[in-house]
């Protein structure tokens, strides 16, 4: 069996460590050297005894400027390496340093701020693991984070994080954020090898706490269900990107403006729409009906009529288009001329 927290084929690998620390956890290095032709390069630097203080002291610049490459996994264990402010491997996914003497947090985070690639981290048996806020803090260092210490990173924990010790940037696209990592643990991203949105034509995504979406990349998305989230807006969303997106929910949302339902008017296939409950602030999500029929009057639908063909599991009648038609249509056209 291969470890699934390492990277996979083409990966390089610097592995440091002395012999006995090897032989004390043999199951996970004999892992490594069994699959040893699955990677690119797997240096030979297992040591047989500890750098004296002088060569541990230069060790994060000499295996620096040694491996310029894009080494994706830095396994340093049992080397008594107390700071790696030295060591920069920007690249790094997987960062084992096990059986260390690293006892102040600000010298980890210090290597992350420059390794914001890194989704698994290990540094258990280290004198840092006893110190209070070490993992809040380093999951806003790092975007992909996966594992700390062998323990899973939830969605929540790593957005509260973010909220609380996040910098500037990430606070204020905190929102986008939200969408983005609740979007990655989805299981039939999960299985993807390499990032596929063509792939995905259904994505179901209720009771995330979503205040905001973007789906441009989603070219192939025929379904779209994010009902009850907080969701207030949909311009701006990539809608309109979606040459075969059919069918939306969004449910139980705070969308209250009746005006940015006309954006609806852009997404070419769109045959059904469900918005009702939406509440925000005391105000009501109301009168829509005709107003969403109209400004989607111009959509494919079907052989019977053009135009949205379901609105809240309610098929669109032909009297309720005229009816949109009479009442919307002189508003638009005055619109479009300038007049009061």
């Amino acid at each position: 069996a291969v470890d699934d927290t390492l990277p996979g084929p083409d990966t390089a690998i610097v592995q440091v460590s002395p012999r006995e620390v090897i032989a004390e956890d043999e199951y996970e290095y004999e892992e490594i050297e069994v699959e040893e032709d699955r990677f690119d390069d797997l240096p030979d630097m297992v040591l047989d005894k500890l750098p004296d203080k002088k060569a541990l002291a230069k060790l994060g610049k000499t295996l620096s400027s040694t491996y310029t490459g894009e080494v994706l996994a830095l396994i340093l264990r049992g080397l008594k390496i107390e700071k790696l402010d030295d060591f920069k491997f920007p690249a790094v996914q997987y960062l084992d340093i096990k059986f260390n003497d690293v006892s102040n947090p600000k010298t980890l985070f210090n290597f992350l701020k420059r390794s914001p690639n890194v989704e698994y981290i290990d540094f258990t048996e280290n004198p840092v693991t006893s110190k209070a806020g070490v993992r809040e803090g380093i999951i806003p260092l790092c975007p992909y984070i996966k594992r700390i210490n062998g323990v899973d990173v939830t969605v929540e924990e790593d957005l509260k994080a973010v909220e609380t010790l996040g910098n500037k940037k990430q606070k204020a696209d905190i929102d986008f954020i939200r969408w983005e990592r609740h979007l990655c643990v989805l299981p039939e991203l999960q299985v993807m090898e390499t990032w596929q949105p063509e792939a995905i034509q259904m994505l179901v995504l209720r009771k995330a706490g979503i205040t905001q979406f973007h789906i441009g990349l989603l070219r192939n998305l025929i379904q779209l269900d994010l009902s009850d989230n907080k969701i207030s807006d949909v311009v701006g969303t990539g809608m309109e990107r979606c040459d075969r997106l059919q069918h939306i929910c969004l449910s139980g949302n705070k969308i209250v403006n009746r005006n940015s339902l006309s954006a609806f008017r852009y997404v070419p296939s769109l045959a059904s729409l469900q918005l009702e409950n939406n509440k925000a602030g005391g105000k009501e999500l109301v009168d829509y009906r005709l107003f969403v029929i109209f400004h989607t009057s111009q959509l494919a639908g079907h052989n019977d009529a053009l135009g949205l063909i379901e609105l809240d599991d309610k098929r669109v009648t032909l009297e309720e288009r005229i009816k949109a038609h009479i009442q919307f249509y002189k508003t638009v056209k005055d619109k479009k001329l300038g007049c009061d």
